[in-house]
C-alpha cells in the first residue's frame, strides 16, 4: 500500500527506496521503471529485463 501511495507522487526516488526494502509487486515493479527510465534508465532497464525473462522462457524467443 505505501508503494501505491508514493508511486503517485512525481518523486521517483521514495517509491524506489520502498520497492527496495519491502519488495513489490511485478505491477508496481513496472509502474515504477515506466515513470523512473528518464532519470535512471540503467535501473528501469533492470525491471524490464527481469520480468522479461520469465516471458522468454514460457513462450521461447522465436515467438518474438
Amino acid at each position: 500500500m505505501l508503494v501505491d501511495a508514493l508511486l503517485g507522487e512525481k518523486d521517483v526516488d521514495a517509491p524506489w527506496q520502498a520497492t527496495t526494502r519491502s519488495g513489490a509487486s511485478d505491477r508496481q515493479w513496472l509502474t515504477l521503471a515506466d515513470q523512473a527510465r528518464a532519470t535512471r534508465p540503467a535501473d528501469a532497464l533492470g525491471v524490464y529485463l527481469r520480468l522479461a525473462a520469465p516471458l522468454t522462457k514460457q513462450t521461447g524467443n522465436t515467438v518474438y
